[in-house]
């Protein structure tokens, strides 16, 4: 059977990594993507993003910052399903590409569009990126860092939640369309909203005041019975996420005393915050004690939830990831055999697939161009004025 999405077309003309990893995330479940790059990048992307987010696209070297790339755009746009965009708010109206006029010249189309902050507020035209919100929306000061301050995140977290909730959203506005209206409709997901969807569990408000989760001091965490501890070797995750477990591991390490400690009642959850470093202080020599790998057996034998904490490298080749077909290789015209996600959503009936490496930039000018009906002609001036480029 085919891929979910095949048969849908999607022009991504996204710069940042959220509509880039939206848009791939979509072409792996078989939507036929066009990735609209600028003709000043022609060549092969070398940046290990490049290789992941543009894989299974076809490539556009297409200025449509232009009054001539504009055209173009806009006439693609009428013969797609889908279009991804992450300018702010008012850029795309100013070349006539807005949802708006995109809308009514395509009624079907489903229009993404991955602003900074939002169409609406006081930061509606402010600069934005993936570190300026993280660090305005509160996500890097929630890091819990070793020291006495903020933390960088060094993975997109904010583009990277952005991109799944883009995702999701242009699905459901596709079955909307498919299923109900037959219209397309406008999907708005902005980094800001992505930035809070992450933090969802951390911010609750209760009778008018936020409730944040309290900020760890420690390299390993702040709930004693739910962090890392340094082994005589290396670090393990210990799991206790709920009191059955504590229990558990208070049977096993025959500490019935702890459980009896009026200051751990309510351990792992319930606890003050105030005794937290008493627990940990009992905690902490006694992991010491042995390596790594015993605790990790003990307190497997035992039905406690634990976890070693490896490296990417290590993880990229545990039989866990590889018997989950969570790594695939893809020979890449200049990079060579390269390894890399594959489709974290599996489908039994209907499974997504990686279709293929990313092009080089402008790959698919002359193809993109000519499928949309723009004369030969018309293709050669636009690549003499610098607007459109070929690979």
């Amino acid at each position: 059977m085919p891929a979910p999405l095949s048969g849908f077309k999607l022009l991504d003309l996204s710069d940042g990594i959220a509509g880039s990893y939206a848009a791939m995330l979509l072409g792996d479940m078989g939507a036929a993507v066009v990735k609209v790059e600028p003709p000043a990048s022609v060549g092969h992307r070398r940046a290990p993003t490049g290789l992941v987010f543009q894989r299974g696209k076809r490539s556009l070297a297409l200025d449509w910052r232009t009054p001539e790339g504009a055209s173009v755009a806009r006439r693609l746009a009428e013969a797609v399903d889908v279009l991804i965009e992450d300018t702010r708010p008012g850029t795309m109206e100013g070349r006539g590409l807005g949802h708006q006029a995109l809308l009514q010249a395509n009624p079907r189309l489903v229009y993404c569009s991955l602003p900074p902050w939002g169409e609406r507020g006081p930061l509606r035209d402010a600069l934005g990126s993936e570190a300026l919100v993280a660090a305005y929306s509160g996500l890097m000061n929630g890091q819990a860092p070793a020291r006495d301050g903020p933390g960088l995140e060094a993975l997109p977290m904010v583009s990277y939640s952005t991109a799944f909730l883009a995702a999701f959203g242009v699905s459901a506005a596709l079955y909307v369309r498919e299923q109900h209206t037959g219209r397309g409709q406008r999907v708005q997901v902005p980094l800001l909203n992505g930035s809070l969807a992450l933090q969802s569990s951390a911010s609750v408000w209760m009778q008018g005041i936020v409730r944040l989760g309290q900020r760890a001091r420690t390299p390993g965490g702040a709930i004693p019975v739910y962090r890392l501890y340094r082994c005589a070797d290396d670090w393990i995750f210990l799991g206790c996420g709920n009191p059955q477990f504590w229990g558990k591991l208070c049977i096993a390490l025959d500490r019935l005393d702890l459980m009896a400690d009026p200051r751990f009642e309510g351990a792992p959850w319930g606890m003050k915050v105030e005794d937290f470093p008493a627990l940990s202080a009992e905690l902490e020599p006694m992991f010491r004690t042995k390596t790594a790998a015993q605790w990790l057996q003990f307190l497997e034998d035992n039905d406690i939830p634990c976890a070693p904490v490896q490296t990417r490298e290590e993880f990229a080749l545990d039989p866990q990831v590889l018997h989950s077909q969570m790594m695939v290789t893809l020979q890449d015209s200049d990079a060579g055999p390269t390894r890399m996600l594959g489709v974290p959503v599996k489908l039994q009936e209907t499974p997504g697939s990686v279709g293929g490496p990313a092009p080089r930039v402008g790959e698919h000018t002359q193809q993109v161009l000519a499928e949309a009906g723009i004369a030969s002609q018309e293709i050669a001036k636009l690549r003499r004025e610098g607007v459109a480029a070929q690979a």
